[in-house]
Order: C-alpha cells, then sequence, then structure tokens
C-alpha cells in the first residue's frame, strides 16, 4: 500500500477573476507546472475521468490540455461553446454551443461537436437544439455511442 507522501497530489482547477489554473491537494497551493489561461471568460470546463487531459472555453476557443505539464494539447474555434464532456476513457470530447439560426441557413448551423481527443480530428457534428440531454452517452468501453433526436435514440 502506498504510503500518503508518495501518492501522487491531487489536482483541481480554480476558476477566478484572473482567468483558471490548477492547484494540488492538500495545502490548495497553485500548480506553476499545470494548467493556466489568463482569459477572464471561461464558461466550461471538465477533467477526462482519468484525470489526463483538461478542457475549458475561454473567449476565444476550446482548449485542451494535457494535466501532467499544462500542455496545450488542440484548440478548437467555437467560443461559444456553453458545454464539455469527456467520453469514460477520455478519448473523445463533445461541446455544445447555443443553437442559433441565421438568415441563409434556417435549419441551423451545427452546434454540437465531437472531436477525437487524441488526433484533434473532429469526427461528427450535430444540431442540437436544447441544452437539456444534449450530451452523448458511451458505453464503458466506448465501442457504441447514442445520442437523443426529437424522441428518437441513434447509436453510432
Amino acid at each position: 500500500m502506498a504510503s500518503a507522501a508518495s501518492a501522487p497530489a491531487s489536482k483541481f482547477a480554480v476558476r477566478g477573476s484572473n482567468g483558471i489554473w490548477a492547484c494540488s491537494l492538500p495545502d490548495g497551493a497553485r500548480d506553476e507546472s499545470g494548467v493556466r489561461d489568463d482569459a477572464r471568460d471561461c464558461n466550461s470546463m471538465v477533467y477526462s475521468a482519468d484525470g489526463s487531459r483538461f478542457a475549458w472555453v475561454n473567449n476565444a476557443s476550446v482548449q485542451v490540455a494535457r494535466t501532467s505539464d499544462g500542455q496545450v494539447l488542440h484548440s478548437f474555434p467555437f467560443p461559444r461553446t456553453f458545454a464539455l464532456t469527456f467520453s469514460p476513457k477520455g478519448s473523445f470530447l463533445a461541446a455544445w454551443e447555443p443553437y442559433t439560426v441565421r438568415k441563409g441557413v434556417p435549419a441551423g448551423e451545427h452546434n454540437m461537436h465531437v472531436w477525437n481527443a487524441a488526433s484533434g480530428e473532429c469526427v461528427a457534428s450535430y444540431v442540437q437544439k436544447k441544452n437539456e440531454g444534449w450530451q452523448p452517452l458511451w458505453s464503458s468501453d466506448e465501442q457504441l455511442c447514442a445520442r437523443i433526436v426529437t424522441g428518437e435514440v441513434h447509436f453510432f
């Protein structure tokens, strides 16, 4: 059994008037090697289940970083993103922006996006009008993904 002294430090993210940054437990000290963004706007932030990746939305884009050193791995130009979620193994990141209709696009633009968290490739984009229930649901092994669409469940 590992002693408390040899156990890895637990980290958490803090959002404040000076941006977001990582802190370590038990003392809550700022982790200077961790995630850091001085942007004052942060609509959403989320850790992957294993804690290896951290994603957030600043006033310019969705950012994905490695938590061990704070290195930004991917940046996606979707500043209006309101909510984020990782798949169970952290292989995919899904993001939802508020639904809008613009002149010339009466059906609305795709506002829900799913990216491969390792490569940064967008693997799917959909129209998802409501924030409620927007999250795709994955099986624990990520072999299946489902989403609710107008009273139906679509599997991928």
